[in-house]
This record gives structure tokens, sequence and C-alpha cells, in this order.
């Protein structure tokens, strides 16, 4: 189960590396916007991935 949601977090992740280089190439206000909508997901897939990882070593 960690192994599927780590897969998850390389989308936000490179969703982020992509916001970054538009960011980048053009200062425009949407990139930040969807730089921020990439940083939120990224934590919240890490913060399921830490959840999940408590779950398994309690059970």
């Amino acid at each position: 189960m960690v192994s599927v949601i780590g897969a998850f977090c390389i989308q936000p992740i490179q969703m982020a590396l992509i916001s970054w280089v538009l960011h980048c190439w053009h200062d425009h206000r949407g990139d930040r916007v969807l730089g921020m909508i990439s940083l939120t997901c990224i934590l919240h897939y890490m913060a399921l991935y830490l959840l999940n990882i408590n779950i398994n070593v309690k059970f």
C-alpha cells in the first residue's frame, strides 16, 4: 500500500516541476497559482504516505 501511495507522489512532483519551469519562463500569476496547487498536492500525498507508514507500523 505504501508503494501505491508513493507512486501517486510522482505525479504532483512532476506537476510542480512543470509549473516551476513555466514560472521561470513566463512570470504570470496563473503559474504561481498552479505552483501552489502542485505544492498542496505534494503535501497532501506526503501526509497520506506518512499516515500509511504509521498504520503499517502499528498493525
